[in-house]
């Protein structure tokens, strides 16, 4: 049988400005801060796994998920991962909990642009790639843009293409409660 890669998900869970991470206690990895996530099952979307490992690894439930459009890829020995990346606030009035005592330390809040040494090395190369749309997230920019409240933005940003992609890019990926408009010509 050819073995293929295996494609998973990392979730950024925020709140007050720091990310989500827990010390892996499996093999691969073994005592990397990592964030919470994991396989993608056959038919199952990028954010639906990430709504389903982040329940079974922390009991929070997540709602709105914004799909980063970045991934990171490991090819180390026998292993070959695919990882992509989302990003949600942290519900309120929910904590998260050790579920997994097997494959997780306890969870705890970190800065992510300031992440320790111990942090996995794929979350570190995420926030160096990709770390303007994290801040942007973190800052409430995204939000605002992803919920309509900046449409007027939009025009101002037509100047500039780096601004109107992040518009675009939250708008079109946005889940959960959030109105979701498409393009009908791209259908």
């Amino acid at each position: 049988m050819k073995k293929r890669p295996e494609v998973g998900v990392g979730v950024l869970v925020v709140r007050d400005g720091r990310i989500l991470l827990s010390k892996r206690l499996k093999v691969y990895g073994y005592g990397k801060l990592s964030l919470p996530g994991g396989h993608v099952e056959f038919g199952e979307t990028l954010t639906q796994c990430a709504q389903r490992e982040v329940e079974e690894e922390t009991g929070l439930r997540l709602k709105k998920i914004l799909n980063l459009r970045h991934y990171t890829e490991e090819i180390t020995g026998s292993k070959h991962y695919l990882t992509f990346y989302l990003i949600a606030s942290c519900p309120k009035n929910q904590e998260p909990v050790r579920t997994e005592p097997t494959k997780n330390g306890a969870w705890g809040w970190y800065d992510p642009f300031h992440l320790p040494s111990h942090a996995w090395h794929p979350t570190k190369r995420l926030m160096h790639e990709g770390g303007g749309l994290v801040r942007d997230f973190i800052n409430g920019t995204a939000a605002e843009a992803a919920i309509g409240l900046v449409t007027q933005r939009k025009k101002a940003a037509a100047g500039n293409k780096a601004n109107l992609n992040l518009w675009n890019l939250i708008n079109e990926e946005l889940v959960g409660d959030w109105p979701r408009k498409r393009d009908k010509s791209r259908s």
